[in-house]
């Protein structure tokens, strides 16, 4: 009969798997343990595998490189013991509100909250913040006086010397 125990254990898990497909597939054994029957659990899936051995031992989990779900990492803290060779220049568990140094942006930079065709420039607190014509410049303005090279009224003065009535009109 204690033969029979390992194979009719063994049956009854090959029965009732599919009604547990999320679990990983799993075989018991006879170890041959002389005090007790001795279990061995192998759970083989997803690059995990879990060990059980002996009728008071631990279960052992290893392996694991098949990737995580969204929800194994709800914190930068556990996203932090799990990575083990960060090779990266920056620190791999962030505050609240990151601090970036040294960006480089390789294609366009968009403003999803910008207003097209207006100027860009900085506020308070120093964010990127489109600036309104009725307060700056538009950019038609701005092409208007691109390319001077001093005060705009003393280009336009040296443009014409003061006219004179000469002709005697009256004004």
């Amino acid at each position: 009969m204690k033969k029979l125990i390992p194979y009719f254990l063994t049956f009854l898990l090959l029965i009732t798997t599919p009604l547990y497909a999320a679990l990983p597939p799993t075989r018991i054994l006879d170890e041959g343990v002389d005090k007790g029957v001795a279990f061995k659990f192998d759970c083989v899936g997803a690059g995990i595998a879990c060990t059980r051995t002996g009728t008071t031992g631990t279960l052992t989990v290893t392996g694991g490189g098949a990737g995580l779900a969204t929800t194994d990492i709800d914190t930068s803290a556990e996203l932090d013991a799990i990575v083990t060779d960060n090779t990266g220049s920056g620190a791999l568990v962030f505050n609240n509100a990151p601090t970036m140094t040294g960006l480089t942006v390789k294609t366009k930079l968009t403003l999803d909250y910008a207003t097209a065709s207006e100027l860009v420039g900085t506020n308070a607190s120093k964010e990127l913040v489109s600036l309104a014509v009725a307060t700056y410049p538009s950019l038609t303005e701005l092409s208007y006086v691109k390319g001077l090279s001093s005060a705009v009224q003393t280009q336009i003065n040296g443009k014409q010397a003061t006219l004179t009535n000469s002709a005697g009109l009256a004004g």
